[in-house]
């Protein structure tokens, strides 16, 4: 993976960073663990992503029998400026019907998670509308950020606020005993926001980013890509992952990355969803670059910004489904994958090798 070292005080207080740290296992300990895995799989044709799953598990808990404690999804709601502009297939006016359902227990994330006993927390971050449910947890920054086609997203402050809502939810979650954090979003408008961000920080073609991708339509496409050349070329410099999330990502997203940043400090297991997860997933990575070694993408599709981002992580997607998803449903849905891996690392027995060692 390349890492870009910006010219910037990514860990100065006032992004709420300062004290963060993200620990791995020890060379020596990492060696260790990846023998004794190796001996447990070296006569079982388990697929790959299972294996890698378990020995991720393995390394981030610094043990060669790693296991998944109570685990607890985050679904961070938020809209987006960019909505209203005719660039995203629903306007935000969809946001509280969809926000709905969840409330209502009817939704797929829903029932995927009581499926696999998943607690389910659903947090606002910046909806248009106001929704008062106790099923909500509230930590709305304003109703929906500004439209980046004509401002900044959002303000620094708005910005530091979010990163720390996000770290304050994992420190205080209720459940403390969990050492598995999914990660979830759902708004109009988050992917276009990807798109931009990894236009913006890897100067990738927009045409190439759009292209196959289920979020964006391909009758609409040639408007859309004219629409956001043109935002980019009025964007100025290239600064680093905070500031260009500033000027184009969601409460939501911001809040989300506070959120997997504080799960990694915990050197909790972080699960990420779709393509704006894996966005945030190796947003986090460019802060801090161990990261990466804690998450595991559940699912995304074949689309090249999907497809790019799982490789630049260096992480293989436990599926890809041919729509986009990214509100927690896939790692709902495939949770019982991981809990797969980690039982045949701790049920199978490590066979000796035939040098008697």
């Amino acid at each position: 993976m390349r890492y870009v070292h910006w010219d910037l005080n990514l860990r100065s207080e006032g992004y709420m960073l300062a004290d963060l740290t993200i620990n791995f296992s020890k060379p020596s300990r990492t060696v260790e663990i990846q023998q004794v895995i190796q001996a447990k799989l070296m006569h079982f044709d388990l697929p790959t992503h299972l294996r890698e799953t378990g020995t991720r598990i393995a390394l981030i808990q610094d043990r060669d029998k790693p296991f998944l404690a109570q685990p607890i999804i985050y679904t961070f709601f938020g809209d987006h400026g960019i909505a209203e502009s005719g660039l995203c297939k629903r306007s935000n006016t969809a946001s509280i019907d969809v926000v709905r359902q969840y409330i209502s227990g009817n939704s797929a994330l829903n029932i995927f998670s009581r499926q696999n006993r998943i607690e389910l927390r659903l947090v606002d971050c910046g909806l248009s509308d106001e929704l008062k449910d106790p099923k909500i947890i509230q930590r709305k920054i304003g109703k929906g950020t500004r439209n980046f086609a004509q401002d900044q997203a959002m303000s620094s402050l708005q910005l530091e606020r979010c990163l720390k809502n996000g770290r304050e939810l994992i420190r205080t979650r209720r459940n403390q005993a969990s050492n598995t954090v999914g990660i979830g979003i759902q708004s109009v408008g988050s992917e276009l926001a990807c798109i931009m961000l990894l236009a913006r920080l890897r100067s990738l073609p927009l045409e190439t980013l759009l292209q196959n991708h289920p979020a964006f339509s391909q009758t609409d496409l040639i408007w859309i890509l004219k629409k956001l050349r043109s935002i980019l070329n009025s964007s100025g410099p290239v600064k680093g992952p905070l500031e260009e999330m500033q000027n184009f990502a969601g409460f939501e997203m911001a809040t989300a990355l506070g959120a997997i940043l504080q799960a990694c400090h915990q050197r909790c297991i972080v699960m990420v969803d779709g393509l704006v997860g894996s966005c945030l997933a190796w947003l986090a990575s460019l802060l801090f670059p161990e990261c990466a070694s804690h998450m595991i993408i559940a699912q995304n599709t074949q689309g090249f910004a999907d497809t790019w981002l799982a490789k630049e992580l260096g992480i293989e997607p436990l599926t890809r489904f041919d729509t986009l998803i990214c509100d927690g449903s896939g790692i709902a849905l495939n949770f019982p994958m991981v809990q797969a891996a980690c039982s045949f690392l701790n049920e199978s027995t490590a066979h000796r090798l035939q040098s008697g060692a």
